[in-house]
């Protein structure tokens, strides 16, 4: 069997002219097209910390309002109704977190990022998205769930060649004994 090989470039959607999933980004795909790349590596998209880091998220699930390249178009009470419907298990931890218009800003969200997975993978570009790993203390899912999360103790990281002294990320740790006995859900 000959294995195929292939090429990609990791490119956060905020590292776009004007940071959005409109416009830019579909270019950006055109580009990858042209310059026959296969991938496109993204760094998460749900809401960054105050420095601006996609891996302090406020949620797990929400994707940022911020790469909106249209934040005001029109969202019906059928939209808002059916992605609910959909995302029971996290949308109105998010919306009670965030507040009025969070939950239509998920839906622009949902269509704009659609509307651009399926543009690449009409030009053979796959996307390849980089997972939240940890979400931020102060956020949706830790205000939403505490059970879920152990208590004193954060993310960091030992010390190494990089660092004598280690890192401290601060973010909460799941509490897998938990988890595992709701099931995962």
């Amino acid at each position: 069997m000959r294995i195929r090989r292939s090429s990609g470039v990791l490119l956060h959607v905020g590292s776009l002219p004007g940071g959005k999933l409109g416009r830019e980004a579909f270019r950006f795909v055109d580009w990858l097209v042209e310059a026959g790349q296969s991938w496109w590596a993204l760094l998460p998209l749900g809401p960054p910390d105050s420095t601006g880091s996609p891996y302090t998220s406020s949620s797990a699930f929400a994707g940022h309002a911020g790469y909106l390249e249209r934040p005001r178009t029109r969202v019906t009470v059928d939209e808002l109704e059916e992605f609910v419907a959909r995302h029971a298990y996290w949308a109105g931890d998010w919306a009670a977190f965030a507040g009025p218009g969070a939950i239509a800003d998920q839906v622009r969200f949902e269509r704009e990022w659609e509307a651009l997975r399926r543009y690449a993978a009409q030009g053979g570009i796959r996307l390849l998205g980089d997972l939240p790993i940890y979400v931020a203390r102060g956020g949706a899912d830790v205000a939403a769930h505490p059970e879920l999360f152990q208590r004193g103790v954060v993310a960091g990281a030992p010390p190494d060649d990089l660092s004598a002294v280690g890192q401290l990320w601060g973010n909460p740790l799941y509490d897998w004994n938990v988890l595992r006995s709701q099931g995962y859900r």
